[in-house]
């Protein structure tokens, strides 16, 4: 699933005007909206909501990797 960044500028415009404290900021936002278009989603079984999930899961550890490190990451497996 890869989004138009018109796309992508037409979400972070709705969730700021419906939502009185954004809860992400809209460079963060839009970094997740972007990685959405690089994650694979199998065809197998599973949900739409429990992929989506998953692929927010992936994007949470690549982050982390790559703001904390991941020879930081590997002392706590």
């Amino acid at each position: 699933m890869s989004l138009t960044e018109a796309e992508i500028e037409k979400i972070v415009s709705q969730v700021e005007n419906n939502s009185s404290t954004l809860l992400v900021p809209r460079r963060e936002l839009r970094r997740m909206l972007q990685a959405l278009g690089t994650y694979e989603f199998s065809p197998g079984r599973g949900t739409p909501l429990a992929k989506l999930c998953a692929s927010g899961t992936d994007y949470g550890w690549r982050e982390l990797e790559r703001t904390a490190g991941s020879n930081l990451i590997a002392r706590y497996r």
